[in-house]
This record gives structure tokens, sequence and C-alpha cells, in this order.
């Protein structure tokens, strides 16, 4: 009797890890944090200093924000470049990465705040190419470049993330990610029913295109998963460390009009960053990381 609870607690367990996807309730977060219009059009998230600092980067100036990680209150901003479409940043072994959609990065050394020299560095140089998202990779040493669109990318082609090496310069010419046949057998087996009526509502309106557009892209600090975010079709895409697509959740449009943002803390909390609207402003979602909280509690001794 013993023995066969033991199992069934076990079953429970790993039931709710996170490499199967059930850490966070996406349908209601812990906490919303409000963003001032200066970050209506936030397009990226991340940690620096030890969680110290969440950083956000919106797409219009290349200026980064400094949060207060416990009160969401912008505390400082840095100049880093001038105007244009910015949509990623990252902080990776003391350098601070920011992300152009026009395939350039903007690299400076980080020291509770970057450096004054700024190396803009063009990685994917090439007409209609749109990078929106950056993650980085520790064991790896790589950062994550996810791709939104590419010429060179057929209609039913891969959609996902590039790797970059920042220690070679190197960019894998290898995408990363799901097609759309993979997409529809993994949302099928995994979203409830209304989930897949929207999903299949979506993907008949571009029957000849593959419509998923990767805006964001983190790295789960425990287990490695790959997060990735579209903002077309409002989903959120989980990758184990094979690069395959294990997960597959359809995200609530009233809560993110237009998902751009994406941060794990070292807990394992999840921050989701989301655009304003016209009556709505910009959002930051947090989703407590479920299980790292359930191991943290105490036994009662009873």
């Amino acid at each position: 009797m013993i023995k066969s609870l033991f199992i069934v607690v076990l079953l429970l367990f790993f039931s709710f890890s996170p490499a199967h996807g059930q850490a966070y309730d996406l349908s209601m977060p812990d906490l919303r944090w409000p963003l001032p219009v200066s970050l209506k059009e936030i397009s990226g998230l991340c940690f620096a200093d030890q969680d110290s600092w969440l950083l956000a980067i919106q797409d219009e100036k290349g200026i980064v924000f400094g949060i207060d990680p416990e009160t969401g209150q912008i505390k400082k901003t840095w100049p880093l470049a001038g105007k244009g479409d910015f949509e990623g940043i990252e902080v990776a072994d003391s350098v601070l990465f920011v992300l152009r959609s026009d395939g350039v990065l903007f690299q400076s050394l980080w020291l509770n705040g970057p450096n004054e020299e700024v190396t803009p560095i063009p990685i994917l140089s090439r007409k209609g190419v749109d990078l929106e998202g950056l993650g980085w990779d520790p064991v790896l040493k790589k950062l994550l470049i996810a791709v939104k669109d590419d010429p060179l990318l057929t209609n039913n082609s891969i959609k996902g993330w590039l790797y970059y090496d920042p220690g070679t310069g190197i960019l894998d010419s290898k995408v990363v990610g799901i097609d759309k046949e993979q997409f529809i057998a993994v949302a099928r087996k995994q979203l409830n029913k209304s989930g897949k009526k929207r999903m299949m509502a979506w993907l008949k309106k571009t029957p000849d295109q593959f419509p998923l557009g990767p805006s964001a892209i983190a790295v789960h600090p425990e287990t490695r998963e790959v997060y990735m975010l579209s903002h077309r079709g409002k989903v959120l895409l989980v990758f184990n460390n094979g690069g395959f697509c294990t997960h597959i959740f359809a995200l609530d449009p009233t809560m993110f009009p237009q998902p751009e943002g994406i941060a794990f803390n070292q807990k394992g909390d999840l921050f989701i960053a989301s655009e304003g609207t016209k009556k709505k402003p910009g959002q930051i979602s947090i989703f407590r990381n479920k299980l790292k909280n359930r191991q943290n509690v105490e036994p009662d001794g009873h």
C-alpha cells in the first residue's frame, strides 16, 4: 500500500514538473504591472545582475529601461542607440546585447549598466529579414535569435530561432523550431477544444503559408527548455533540449494583445510583456514557478 502510494505521489510530482509545462497557470497571472507610456510598445525583456534588474527595450528607440523586479517601477534608463526597430535584449556573461530587427546586434559591456562604448554588429543583413527575439543559453554560450520572417525561408519552412556564438561571431544557418505540420500535430494533442478551434481557424486564413511569427524567446534556467512567443496567433511554444516542440499554449488575446517579451528570473518565475493598445497600457504579467514554490514549502509536521 505504501509502495503504491509512493508511486502515485511520484507520478503527480512529475506531471506538474516544468518539463511537462505545468509550472505555470497561464490563464491567471500572479501579478500584472501596467507600464508607462514610454513602454507602451515594449518589445523585449531580460534579467541582469542576479535578478537585481529587469531590463526592457521598446521598438522605437534604443533606450534600455531598468525596472525594479519587485515593484515593476522604472528606476533608471540608459541610452544605447538611436531610433530603430529594437526587438530583443539580453545580458550574457557581463555583456549587454540589444537586437535590431534588421539583423544588427548592439553590444556593450555591462556593469550595473551599459558601458558608454557600444558596438553595432551586423549578423544577418539581407532585405526582408525580421528578427524579433533574443535569448541566452549559458551552457552552450550562445544567443538564440528568434526569426519572425526571412525571405529565403519557404512558406512551409521551420519557424523558430538561430544560434549565434558571440565569442566567434558565427551565426548558424539552420533554423531550429517547428514547421506547420508539427505545429498542427502538437496543437491537436495539447490544446483544449476551444484552443484547437481558434488555432485551426487562424491557420485556415493563410492555407498556403505558416503564419507563426516568433516575437520573443527565453531559456528556462532550470530545465533549459526554450520558451518562444508568437504574437501572430497569440501562442507560447515550449521546446525541449533537442529542439522538439513539446507544448503549445493558446494565450488569452485580451490579456496579451501583442506578446513581445519573455524572461525568467533565477527562481524560474515567468515574465511575459505585451504591447499596449489604444485603450490599454503595455503590461508585464508574472507567473510564479508553482513547482519551485511547492518545493520551498516546509512540511507542517502533521
